[in-house]
């Protein structure tokens, strides 16, 4: 248990020392053309004063005496965009967005706006809520993001329609009955600040859905520093430089200096993209830079006119954020050009490497050859040791992308999560050599079954075309196509999917995927080879999306399949007794957890699957009569035969799945795979419905 003074610390109660500001130099300039420094060296801490609570990114600025009258639009001063309460901070944040915002619903509207609450400090922000006793929320109001207003002859609803109407549908609006709290945080958001009616704001998020589309802000860019002397933050160069290096072959030092070099590469950019003329750095510019990055990362041509902040932009920004835990925005700030570096650098190579197109093709996947002048670039940090190989000792990218609670729509989307959870530990790129040389790859453990890697990619590619993004499959799948036949051709030469381990097919398939035919041999540059085309291919949302549904896909059809028609091929009933067994969902599909735990053991042992499946209807027949007619059968059976599912998952005897198995020399001190699978979904299941 924590001691008092570190819980009374966390909540607010002990001040921490108060550290002078330190003035950088840097400055922000906003619409009307004045500047504010920024300041750093303030207690910025989770729960110290100046917390920003939603990571903005915006920095804290003087906002001192000298600065409070201030304009920084043609109606809205310093003073009252740093006021709450009654008291103006010295040193505050303010996001020219919201000032935009503000001086565009002024300019709309005609008539004056009253701010009554600005931005305040984390700590003031939680001394507001500590003395009405409640938890401090965090606020946008910290990030300098927010106001609270009021104008005459409007009520709150009235102001929040004015705020979408002058800036757009993405932004925040909470409503009270004769003021409204506005603030940019980049996405739709409504709620009721108490006392108002609840058709309020079922109209206001109306309104912002009927808005989407029909107006946009006028920059995607939050504060951008410059120095005192008009030049952009080292931070920002840096930017630049790493960004021209990754994506048009510059060689510029990665030194923040925006020298003659720089400038003269961002002109070549500028001039290439028709943004305009010159070496600068303007918002139009740093939106290109962005776009640019955010395509060679995705190894895609994604936006239609580069520098132009449109909602193409605004959605891929959003989305590369939120996927790094960045916040739910579509600000161009520091954190988040920092991640679009870094996804550069993990996609590319280092700042000042040669761009793809200059970059040596990846080893020939036929030849087995390799020369020593050509090289790989392993963006997930893959690294496989020489030597025989280890049988099932897989290999996984140490970079995973994980599968985002979005993606489940219903209980075929859960369960697929749930076996993902399980097998690859939620990850899309993890890819794994067998004997055969077929890779295993992503969510679902296709190998295990022949031809269905092969089946998979089919899928994939006859999906691109149908979606005109047939460039895509080329540039993710590189040297791979996949004939009407699900033959898969690498560079040209067709391969069939073995009938059995060892036959031509079989060891073609291993030459090429491992290099060796051998199943106790690999070479390390061709397993690397693979590895890095299927871990990149795993990362493209894309063709992440496809993957996830293709195995929900095949999900529905595993309980479309007659389960008579199994059992009697694999000889386990008579003719006779073909009739008994319906379709597998005709048993389990009104249960999400049958169909999980279905799912979890069909991936590797489908045989055993639908044999227990046997015993449980046999045993369930057996207690209402020997009766399989299951339209007799009482209500509430299906509940019941879940029931027996789990239980019979539990006890299982099969690979480790349950405690039989764990019995057993090679599982022993394992948890089963039917026990990771029901803390699996029950996981997914609590995260699903805290989302409604």
């Amino acid at each position: 248990m924590r001691d008092r003074r570190t819980f009374e610390r966390e909540i607010g109660l002990v001040r921490e020392a108060q550290r002078p500001p330190i003035y950088t130099g840097e400055v922000i300039t906003f619409q009307s053309g004045e500047t504010l420094q920024v300041v750093t060296g303030l207690p910025v801490a989770k729960y110290e004063d100046y917390w920003d609570p939603t990571g903005s990114g915006n920095p804290l600025l003087d906002t001192g005496p000298a600065h409070k009258n201030k304009k920084l639009s043609p109606n809205f001063t310093v003073r009252e965009l740093t006021t709450s309460g009654g008291m103006s901070a010295d040193i505050a944040r303010i996001d020219p967005r919201l000032v935009e915002c503000l001086q565009r619903l002024r300019d709309q509207l005609g008539k004056g706006i009253t701010i009554t609450s600005g931005f305040r400090s984390w700590k003031r922000n939680r001394d507001i809520y500590l003395a009405r006793k409640k938890k401090p929320t965090l606020s946008q109001h910290c990030a300098g993001r927010a106001v609270d207003i009021s104008i005459v002859g409007m009520n709150g609803v009235e102001i929040g329609k004015a705020a979408i109407d002058a800036y757009g549908h993405n932004i925040g609006v909470g409503l009270g009955n004769t003021f409204a709290h506005i603030d940019v945080r980049g996405f739709a958001v409504a709620w009721n600040y108490g006392g108002v009616k609840d058709v309020w704001i079922t109209e206001i998020k109306r309104y912002q859905k009927e808005k989407v589309g029909t107006q946009k802000p006028a920059t995607g860019t939050a504060a951008q520093p410059k120095t005192a002397g008009g030049k952009p933050a080292s931070e920002l160069v840096r930017f630049v430089q790493r960004v021209l290096n990754a994506t048009e072959g510059e060689r510029l030092g990665d030194d923040g200096d925006l020298g003659p070099l720089t400038r003269g590469a961002l002109e070549r950019f500028r001039r290439k993209y028709k943004l305009g003329v010159g070496g600068v750095l303007d918002d139009k510019t740093r939106i290109a830079l962005a776009q640019r990055a955010l395509e060679e990362i995705a190894q895609q041509s994604i936006f239609p006119q580069l520098g132009v902040f449109d909602a193409k932009t605004e959605q891929v920004l959003i989305t590369f954020k939120s996927e790094r835990g960045l916040g739910f925005n579509a600000t161009l700030d520091v954190a988040t050009r920092t991640a679009i570096t870094e996804a550069l650098v993990r996609r590319v190579g280092s700042p000042g490497a040669p761009t793809p197109s200059q970059r040596q093709r990846l080893p020939d996947a036929v030849a087995g050859s390799r020369s020593p002048s050509e090289t790989i670039t392993s963006p997930s940090g893959v690294s496989i040791t020489g030597g025989k190989w280890g049988g099932w000792k897989g290999r996984q990218t140490k970079a995973t992308t994980f599968i985002s609670p979005n993606y489940i729509k219903d209980k075929y989307d859960l369960a697929v999560a749930v076996a993902a959870e399980v097998e690859t530990s939620g990850a899309f790129d993890k890819v794994q050599m067998y004997d055969k040389g077929i890779l295993s790859w992503g969510i679902k453990q296709w190998t295990l079954h022949r031809g269905s890697l092969q089946k998979l990619l089919g899928f994939i590619k006859n999906e691109l075309v149908a979606l005109r993004q047939n460039s895509l499959w080329t540039e993710v799948f590189p040297g791979i196509d996949i004939q009407a036949d699900n033959k898969i051709v690498i560079n040209g030469a067709a391969y069939s999917i073995p009938k059995k381990d060892g036959d031509p097919a079989d060891l073609a398939l291993r030459k090429v995927f491992r290099g060796k035919e051998s199943p106790e041999d690999f070479d390390k540059d061709r397993m690397d080879h693979w590895l890095v085309v299927f871990a990149r291919a795993g990362r493209h949302p894309d063709i992440k999306r496809l993957h996830f549904k293709y195995a929900a896909e095949s999900l529905k059809k595993n309980l479309n399949k007659h389960l008579g028609e199994l059992l009697k091929a694999w000889k386990v009933i008579k003719e006779s007794e073909i009739h008994n067994y319906r379709r597998v969902g005709d048993y389990i599909e009104n249960s999400s957890i049958a169909i999980t735990l279905f799912n979890g053991m069909e991936t590797q042992n489908p045989k055993w699957t639908y044999l227990y499946l046997k015993r449980i209807i046999d045993r369930v027949a057996e207690k209402y009569g020997r009766n399989y007619d299951i339209s007799r059968w009482p209500s509430g059976w299906q509940e019941k035969f879940a029931e027996e599912l789990k239980k019979e998952f539990e006890e299982s005897g099969v690979a480790c799945w349950g405690r039989k198995a764990l019995e057993k020399r090679a599982c022993k001190g394992r948890t089963s795979r039917t026990e990771k699978i029901l803390r699996a979904y029950s996981e997914l299941s609590r995260k699903l419905e805290s989302k409604k």
